[in-house]
């Protein structure tokens, strides 16, 4: 398989999963979303003797903030990888005229080679049978070979 392509699988691969982890991220944020608007209620206003709400408070909101930067970041991530994977198909679709005329030209090269050692292949054949069985003349109404004597 084309090491393009594989890289391409790869970069929408990797887009995938930095997707998935955003919306794992930002499902998480909405869960917490009640909880903080709780606490922000409830400050001041709960029975807290170790004075936890405010520090609980500060945390989800920070934990929100940071979890809402990470899933932009990625994102941002899964697109760059989208395009890093566009840049690599479309690069690998394009050929100069030059690397055209190059592949033409070893595809005719090789068919060439092939004919040729078909044409050597077959003198070769030719010459052993003539060595074992002497020369022999084909008659092209039967086609069967015949010693010269006999046609004489």
């Amino acid at each position: 398989m084309n090491d393009h392509v594989l890289l391409h699988r790869g970069d929408l691969e990797s887009a995938r999963l930095s997707r998935d982890h955003a919306d794992a991220m930002r499902r998480f944020v909405t869960d917490l979303r009640p909880l903080a608007r709780a606490l922000r209620s409830a400050d001041g206003k709960a029975y807290d003797p170790s004075g936890v709400i405010p520090d609980v408070r500060a945390a989800v909101e920070e934990c929100i903030v940071c979890h809402e930067r990470t899933a932009s970041d990625l994102d941002g991530r899964a697109l760059a990888y989208e395009r890093n994977a566009a840049s690599r198909t479309a690069s690998a679709r394009k050929m100069s005229s030059a690397e055209l005329i190059l592949g033409l030209a070893h595809r005719i090269l090789l068919c060439a080679g092939a004919a040729a050692l078909m044409v050597l292949a077959w003198h070769a054949v030719e010459k052993v049978r003539s060595h074992l069985l002497g020369p022999t003349i084909t008659t092209p109404s039967i086609g069967t070979p015949r010693t010269p004597e006999a046609s004489s």
